[in-house]
């Protein structure tokens, strides 16, 4: 099953959007999240960061997830995963750990600055987000 989640444009400084979704008591027994970046135009100097909550009451309670399982594998989970500055045109597959049960997940991205200059004009980097699960 797949479900797009996120599809936003970035393109000012500090700006941040978010998806969810909820499971109607049939959690996933498998979770990814799929993640393109396309589109990007200016060279930006701004990082997106990805993070997931969890919530045991459809939203109304988020609890940050902290063990996404990236590209490091299972031995380093993570909070977030952050792109760029400047990133290319990408995709990524990231894994919710298998152990995880959940009913309502949301996928928040946000533009960063560290300690570089924000978006300027003609600077932009879309971004859609998929969650893809086996019930």
């Amino acid at each position: 099953r797949i479900e797009h989640l996120v599809s936003n444009r970035f393109d000012t400084s500090l700006e941040s959007t978010s998806g969810t979704f909820d499971f109607q008591g049939a959690p996933p027994k498998r979770l990814s999240l799929y993640v393109s970046l396309n589109d990007l135009t200016g060279a930006p100097t701004e990082s997106l960061r990805l993070s997931v909550d969890l919530s045991p009451d459809d939203g109304q309670t988020l609890i940050d997830y902290d063990k996404l399982l990236t590209e490091a594998g299972a031995d380093a989970p993570v909070a977030n995963v952050v792109y760029g500055p400047s990133p290319t045109n990408q995709t990524d597959v990231i894994d919710i750990s298998p152990e995880t049960v959940m009913d309502y997940i949301r996928v928040l991205v946000e533009a960063i600055t560290p300690g570089a200059t924000p978006f300027a004009a003609a600077q932009r980097i879309d971004i859609d987000v998929w969650v893809v699960w086996e019930s």
